[in-house]
């Protein structure tokens, strides 16, 4: 499947449309390329990643930041996991491209921050409540079917 062939196989893209005229043709390409089309105007697009791209990006560095102000480096380093690794990932992805990115979605980028903040409270409020399985399940069923996960 590394054949050049199939690398916008199952991909999303996404049209904005400014001239209607060119939309069938463009639609066509995507779908003869393998891709999975999306047509939506500039303000749904840049509201729906700001959440689903964009604020991933910003807790990796937030983690990221708060693990570089812990003592004891030497031990973070040598017990760091696949989970640390996992989350953090995307952090190290171009800053250039990235400030870019943040910069030209601030309102959207700072509706998913309060939104996360919000809920990383709540999780904290709930952490010696029974109700914290009941919320991680809820989080857990939600989750896996978008990434066929079990």
């Amino acid at each position: 499947m590394d054949d050049e062939r199939f690398l916008f196989r199952g991909a999303v893209c996404v049209l904005v449309p400014q001239d209607r005229s060119a939309v069938g043709i463009v639609r066509q390409m995507w779908k003869t390329a393998g891709a999975r089309v999306l047509e939506m105007s500039a303000s749904a697009h840049d509201a729906a990643v700001a959440f689903t791209s964009h604020l991933p990006h910003i807790i990796s560095h937030a983690l990221v930041q708060a693990v570089m102000k812990r003592p004891n480096q030497k031990i973070l380093k040598a017990l760091m996991a696949g989970s640390f690794r996992d989350v953090t990932r995307v952090a190290s992805a171009d800053p250039e491209q990235w400030v870019q990115i943040f910069q030209s979605n601030i309102p959207q980028v700072r509706e998913g921050v309060r939104l996360f903040q919000r809920e990383l409270a709540r999780l904290n409020a709930e952490l010696a409540k029974p109700s914290l399985r009941a919320t991680l399940k809820k989080s857990q069923a939600y989750r896996a079917p978008l990434f066929n996960v079990i």
